[in-house]
């Protein structure tokens, strides 16, 4: 799905302008940014949760030489659809 058409379905199913629709979807990543920031976990109802989560140092191996090789720890995010959307895709 593109942007543009994401912008024209919100915009007609909610009578919204295009043009505050997309104010909304760019801010969006950085509203979500600085929430999971402070608080570690964001939920967007009836589409996702998103929660930081740290990753361990760990084992690896190099796909091409078969060499052992080291992870390194890392924060990354975890994104899970929830409610409605989870609902719509357990039935697909």
């Amino acid at each position: 799905m593109s942007k543009k058409f994401m912008i024209d379905h919100l915009a007609s199913a909610t009578g919204v302008s295009k043009k505050d629709i997309t104010a909304v979807l760019e801010a969006l990543p950085k509203a979500i940014e600085t929430a999971v920031a402070a608080d570690g976990r964001v939920v967007l109802p009836n589409v996702a949760s998103f929660k930081r989560v740290e990753k361990a140092e760990r084992m690896g191996r190099n796909p091409q030489t078969g060499a052992a090789l080291v992870i390194a720890a890392r924060t990354t995010l975890k994104i899970v659809a929830v409610g409605e959307l989870q609902k719509a895709i357990d039935k697909k």
